[in-house]
């Protein structure tokens, strides 16, 4: 695949350089021009072909790259590639020093209305191979240029290209390699239409297997490479074509079931075990190391699939989840079964992430920490307002902001009664400020108290912690509530009206700016806790377990 990386790489690196074009004898003549195709000035180069007619079809670079090449690899519009092909004669098929023409250099960059214009001129285009063998199909499938590949398959008649069993495999190689089937696109149109396009290439490429005796050696690449990939289409459409794909292994001795545990690709292990049905012949394969798909989940991931989410909680959990899913389907003696080195799944479960337990206790208690330090300071004024409240007490003992009388005269007093009616609200959201805070104290409290098994961060320690910050979040806003109905007895004074917006939009913009920093660790954690399974299957096993400490 070395040759693959020639244009495109040199294009972006020193080797590129227009200005080393200037100290080259053979080239320091067109140095002008290759500036003037760089910038995008058409008036320019046109000035250059007209007084240097040769440079039309001439290669103008060290890499024997013509003048639309160059168009073509630095990305200028159309019209300015339109105006290349329209003067003089320019010869398509000439090849610089790799054997790609044009058409592989736009395939190489995803020049799309570049490579409409030159196959619409020249449809043979498609059909020229470099020197190593590659199409200009197979140069936009390893560089994951989608639109152009699929353009290259709805107008070039793949089916003529003669593309022999060895280039199929090839082709699906490189699509695979180059993330070709992972959909990064915005809008659910596009998604559905890249969808429908890829599952099309793939059955495509499976019907053009049918009945030729090596389809087994080139589709075990694609499919076993597709479930490590969690490239869903590729393994739907070939166990379509050919059910008995599912019985492939790699060297290794491992399955497309193994591969999907081992690289934690839900959508595939979905997939397999609802279309293709649990049986414990699939299920209690072993590989070439004794390892049952038990032992296989209970290793580390073989790629970074965790980051499910804010907190490194989520991700053992995640680790948790998979391994209690895969222990439901398989049969009971697989839990106890040894692999070679004479261990069981749990046993490889518990050293592969002891380092990831280790980890995350540190990021849970640092959490607890802090917030313990938060709420015990809200507690204590929050105990501190209770005590010494606004406004003071009378001889008896009572609030004077809670008298709705006037002391002087012992007739009832407006204003006394808005005092008395705020002074209730005041109470109240200082009474659920420090009863919140004691709550989450205790909770955190609970936290640093924990054994930290490996079990506890499946529901213990997420329940623990979302509780938890949800009483913060509820002392926090009570305190700020409580302050405000302070600053009203403060700043209130009879006979004048007093405008509460400030302290109004100060104290929403506080609780707004705590939602906003710690709400998505909040909500990723009851999503992974007590929302939908990602294991979707059919028999009601994907609902959540309730509470439990």
């Amino acid at each position: 695949m070395n040759a693959i990386s020639g244009n495109y790489t040199r294009f972006f690196t020193g080797d590129f350089n227009p200005a080393s074009y200037g100290t080259h004898p053979d080239f320091s003549q067109y140095g002008p021009l290759h500036r003037a195709i760089l910038e995008g000035d058409w008036e320019s180069t046109e000035s250059f072909y007209r007084s240097h007619p040769e440079a039309v079809t001439n290669s103008i670079t060290e890499s024997s790259d013509t003048a639309l090449m160059v168009g073509i690899m630095s990305g200028q519009k159309i019209e300015f590639i339109t105006n290349q092909v329209e003067f003089g004669r320019v010869d398509l098929r000439r090849v610089n020093k790799e054997g790609n023409t044009a058409l592989h250099e736009a395939a190489i960059v995803g020049h799309l209305k570049a490579a409409e214009l030159l196959v619409g001129r020249n449809r043979s285009l498609l059909y020229i191979r470099n020197l190593d063998g590659y199409l200009p199909l197979h140069l936009a499938a390893a560089y994951g240029q989608r639109e152009i590949l699929f353009y290259f398959l709805r107008v070039g008649e793949v089916h003529n290209i003669q593309l022999s069993e060895s280039e199929l495999d090839m082709l699906m190689h490189l699509e695979i390699s180059a993330r070709f089937f992972v959909p990064y696109v915005k809008h659910i149109q596009e998604i559905k239409s890249m969808h429908d396009r890829t599952k099309l290439f793939v059955r495509m490429f499976c019907w053009g297997l049918q009945g030729s005796p090596e389809h087994s050696s080139i589709l075990k690449k694609a499919f076993l490479l597709g479930a490590k990939n969690g490239i869903q289409e590729i393994v739907e459409e070939i166990l379509v074509v050919f059910p008995d794909a599912i019985s492939y292994v790699d060297e290794d001795g491992h399955s497309a079931l193994h591969l999907a545990v081992m690289y934690r690709c839900e959508h595939v292990f979905n997939f397999i075990i609802q279309q293709m049905g649990v049986s414990k012949k699939l299920l209690l394969k072993v590989d070439n190391g004794g390892n049952n798909i038990l032992h296989l989940v209970g290793r580390m991931p073989y790629q970074p699939q965790l980051e499910v989410g804010s907190g490194a909680v989520l991700q053992m959990q995640r680790e948790l989840q998979w391994y209690k899913e895969v222990e439901k389907l398989v049969p009971v003696q697989a839990t106890t079964t040894l692999n070679h080195d004479g261990k069981t799944p749990m046993m490889v479960f518990d050293e592969d992430h002891r380092r990831m337990i280790q980890s995350e206790e540190q990021w849970i208690v640092s959490l607890a920490s802090a917030c313990t330090v938060s709420t015990t300071i809200i507690g204590t004024i929050a105990f501190s307002a209770a005590i010494q409240v606004p406004g003071g007490n009378n001889d008896k003992g009572h609030p004077n902001l809670n008298n709705e009388t006037n002391n002087n005269t012992g007739h009832p007093n407006s204003n006394n009664e808005t005092n008395g009616s705020t002074f209730r609200l005041f109470a109240i959201s200082n009474a659920a400020a420090l009863y919140s805070a004691i709550s989450t104290f205790l909770i955190f409290l609970s936290i640093f108290t924990t054994r930290y098994a490996a079990i506890d961060f499946l529901y213990s320690l997420p329940n623990r912690l979302i509780i938890g910050l949800i009483s913060l979040f509820v002392s926090i806003t009570s305190t700020i509530i409580a302050f405000g109905f302070a600053q009203y007895f403060m700043l209130f004074e009879e006979h004048e009206t007093w405008n509460p917006t400030s302290v109004v939009i100060m104290s929403f913009a506080l609780v707004t700016l705590f939602a906003f920093l710690q709400f998505p660790l909040l909500l990723n954690m009851m999503k992974t806790t007590y929302g939908r399974s990602m294991f979707n299957l059919l028999d009601g096993r994907n609902s959540r377990k309730g509470l439990r400490f």
